[in-house]
């Protein structure tokens, strides 16, 4: 790192971050830009030093707890780093271990017990957070992912066809075109249809279609509307208004509380992916407002000198709960099937445990209410809820309805009861056990209607053999006759190819006395997925085949033997940012990520990875509006002239709309470029300079420089014993040159 002498120097320095898990620091953030709920310790008084002002300021890219405080001027005084005061926060005010102002602003000597990393090629410093030093005791996820994007207007064209063909018979189904428009935080949308018998002497088709339109008004409100059209009237499904609020704040998954006998290292994991890995010390431990969908589990390692233990948190939509005041509602009013209808459903938050919530429905047959309470009960979360139904056939019907949930070290458990009380009958229960490590998942549940006298048991898990080699399994009973079992084993090859074969049975179990009734049916199946692309082999009985695409434009089309045929798909293109995109905005919004890498293979939040276009574009549809997603790159694949600073990227999404990231700038694209002397040697091991870049060549001569340096540069060559030197200008060549007459022997 050299002295900033001038501000021009700083603007030369190429800013870069050495390549981290984006949430292992960002989760260590531990509340720096989220709400407490422990009030904040004032910040302590710390000595007073005067050394760091006699040495000159470094400019440099400031990471602290995994996110970006900026270019700060940096001052290093031997083994002590210090930094300006504004670049922490009020909740690491404990950071510090000194102070001193130097020129009208004032800096923090960074305490002995952070670790911090600077690299002075990268121009960087990098300060892991310290869970010991910070207050409150926790780690608080609110506003990791930074202010929402901007949005782009949208105009899109799509088509979409389910046809079946049953054996003998004629080909049914659906055909459909549409067109939408969003501009701003309004959408607008329609489609025409065309369904029924399509092909026979029994032909019978039928017009239908959709109008809808939808406004967010503002952080919190969005109305909209949608009217279905059917031969001469209105259409099946619903045809009304909708009304959505939510408080800013959103749904959160539940908070987690460890208990830390000793001080440990902690990994969270979701969905395959690590999201935080931190040290945190001994004590109580909670992890809050986690930006993770409410669906799946969490899994959280444990280590100490003890020994690494699991925590598995689920995920379910039963156990979300809203911090205190705020709220989350829905409400349609209109026609379904051609009669009215009314129903709406909400949630809120009672404190920071409790959350209520509750639905209601209204048609002119009939009525249904429905309400409940959730919160921490013993080492678990219960709730208890009650069911009221009104219909003109059957009365009144009233059911009570008990749930809990709980972690048994690496198992979950979770129990449902619901008891009809008017009329009073026997209850019926639910029960469930889930486990998941890195390696192995299972998943045990169970139902019994005491009054029907009916029960079901199914149980499925996978088994990671080795890192190619995967065992799954899956069998079911129910108590009415009838069972099913299936297996199946998958094989990953280097090349990204993944091979599978299994087979199924079911069968119906013979109560009778004579054992008459009892039957068995089996089929096989063997398949080979590539990426976006699936083929599968199935039978006999009858044999078929089966492809499936699950990319930009998915495409399913199964046949067999006896003549059947089906297929499903969908198809569009979107016009936005300036271009012509693949893909259909869907419910929510979607997101244009522009990286400048074509082919790149890039996914959000644990999906399938897609590729980007020829200019480096990609478009990802169907997403949550306001919601967060993580951006991941593959970069294992790529080569040496790609250079990928951050493999994962957080981000807030706009409300409505094609939220728009310009990722290009953690992208550096190379070329090879071999420089020589007047007389065609090799310029080995030369100091190259350009636009106040500096890069050493190899043996050869080689050097990866930046695509972006547009022919005609300057550039400075200069021998690894300063013994030669020469100035020409960059071309688009593979190899550079140096003119006879610009040569310089000597110093």
């Amino acid at each position: 790192m050299k002295p900033l002498t001038c501000p021009e120097a700083g603007l030369r320095r190429g800013s870069s971050f050495a390549r981290a898990r984006w949430l292992l620091a960002a989760a260590l953030l531990l509340g720096g830009a989220g709400a407490q709920t422990a009030p904040a310790s004032p910040p302590p008084v710390l000595p007073q030093a005067a050394s760091p002002c006699l040495v000159e300021p470094e400019l440099a890219s400031v990471q602290i707890a995994g996110l970006s405080r900026g270019d700060l001027p940096v001052r290093l005084v031997g083994s002590e780093v210090w930094v300006p005061a504004a670049a922490l926060r009020a909740n690491e005010a404990n950071y510090g271990a000194g102070r001193a102002t130097c020129d009208g602003e004032e800096y923090v000597r960074l305490s002995p017990a952070l670790n911090v990393q600077y690299d002075p090629s990268e121009l960087t410093l990098t300060v892991q957070a310290a869970p010991a030093l910070l207050a409150g005791g926790e780690l608080d996820f609110a506003g990791t992912f930074g202010d929402p994007l901007p949005s782009l207007p949208a105009f899109s064209v799509s088509g979409r066809v389910d046809v079946q063909r049953p054996a003998g018979e004629p080909l049914a189904g659906l055909l459909g075109v549409g067109a939408s428009l969003q501009t701003g935080r309004f959408r607008a949308g329609a489609e025409a249809t065309l369904s029924g018998t399509l092909t026979g002497e029994a032909r019978s088709l039928r017009l239908g279609g959709s109008l809808s339109a939808e406004a967010v008004l503002d952080d919190v409100w969005t109305v909209g509307g949608v009217l279905r059209l059917g031969p001469g009237g209105l259409g099946s499904g619903f045809s009304g208004l909708e009304v959505r609020a939510r408080s800013p704040e959103g749904t959160l998954v539940p908070e987690l509380a460890l208990e830390l006998p000793l001080e440990a290292v902690v990994t969270l994991l979701y969905e395959e992916r690590q999201i935080a890995r931190f040290r945190a010390p001994a004590g109580r431990f909670v992890l809050r407002n986690l930006p993770l969908a409410p669906e799946g589990e969490l899994l959280v390692f444990i280590q100490d000198e003890r020994g690494t233990r699991l925590v598995t948190l689920p995920l379910s939509p039963t156990q979300v709960r809203l911090r205190e005041g705020a709220f989350a509602v829905r409400a349609q009013a209109g026609l379904e099937t051609g009669r009215p209808i009314l129903r709406a459903s909400g949630a809120y938050g009672l404190t920071g445990a409790l959350t209520v919530q509750g639905q209601a429905e209204l048609r002119a047959d009939q009525q249904s209410v429905a309400a409940s309470l959730g919160g921490p009960l013993g080492p678990g979360r219960g709730r208890v809820g009650g069911t009221v139904v009104r219909s003109a056939a059957a009365g009144v019907a009233a059911s009570a309805q008990l749930g809990y949930a709980v972690p048994l070290g690496p198992v979950n458990a979770a129990a449902d009861l619901n008891l009809p009380v008017a009329p009073l009958r026997a209850p019926s229960v639910s029960l469930g056990l889930s486990y998941a490590d890195l390696r192995a998942q299972a998943s045990l549940t169970g139902s019994y209607d005491f009054a029907l006298r009916e029960g079901a048991v199914r149980l499925s898990g996978s088994y990671r053999l080795t890192p190619e080699w995967t065992l799954q399994g899956q069998g079911t009973y129910r108590t009415s006759g009838g069972y099913g079992l299936g297996l199946g084993l998958t094989y990953r090859l280097p090349n990204g190819w993944v091979l599978g074969t299994g087979a199924a049975a079911d069968g119906s179990v013979p109560f009778r006395s004579d054992g008459a009734g009892g039957s068995l049916s089996g089929r096989g199946v063997v398949s080979a997925r590539l990426g976006e692309h699936e083929v599968a082999l199935t039978g006999p009985g009858p044999w078929g085949v089966r492809y499936r695409h699950t990319g930009v434009w998915p495409l399913s089309v199964q046949a067999d033997q006896t003549g059947f045929l089906a297929a499903q798909g969908e198809l569009g293109l979107t016009w936005t940012g300036g271009r012509l995109l693949r893909g259909v905005p869907a419910e929510g919004v979607s997101l244009l990520v522009r990286t400048g890498v074509p082919g790149l293979a890039v996914r959000v939040s644990g999906g399938n990875f897609q590729r980007a276009d020829a200019q480096g574009d990609l478009f990802f549809t169907g997403l949550p509006a306001g919601g967060t997603v993580v951006l991941s790159v593959d970069a294992a694949p790529l080569s040496f002239e790609v250079n990928v600073t951050d493999s994962e990227q957080p981000l807030q999404l706009g409300l409505a709309g094609v939220s728009l990231y310009d990722w290009s700038a953690n992208f550096q694209l190379r070329r090879w470029v071999r420089f020589v002397w007047p007389d065609g040697s090799a310029a080995a091991y030369a100091v190259v300079t350009v636009d106040g870049r500096i890069y050493s060549a190899d043996l050869d001569g080689n050097v990866l420089l930046d695509r972006r340096l547009a022919p005609g540069l300057a550039v400075t060559l200069r021998s690894e014993d300063g013994a030669r030197r020469c100035t020409l200008r960059l071309t688009a060549a593979e190899e550079q040159r140096c003119p006879a007459l610009e040569e310089d022997r000597g110093a």
